[in-house]
């Protein structure tokens, strides 16, 4: 794993809050960000460079 995803406490607070299987599906879809930041579906966002984040 070449990157570590963090998240702040009001985050994790706020996704605990997400029924099953909903939870699970975001929660692996965010971590797996760690091991593939870029997914083939991801967009860039418009008027950014090429980062990715805000």
């Amino acid at each position: 794993m070449a990157y570590q995803v963090n998240l702040k406490k009001s985050v994790i607070k706020a996704l605990e809050r997400i029924n099953e299987p909903y939870y699970s599906n975001i929660k692996e879809a965010i971590y797996s960000l760690a091991d593939n930041p870029r997914p083939t579906e991801y967009k860039k966002l418009k008027g950014r460079d090429g980062l990715g984040y805000a």
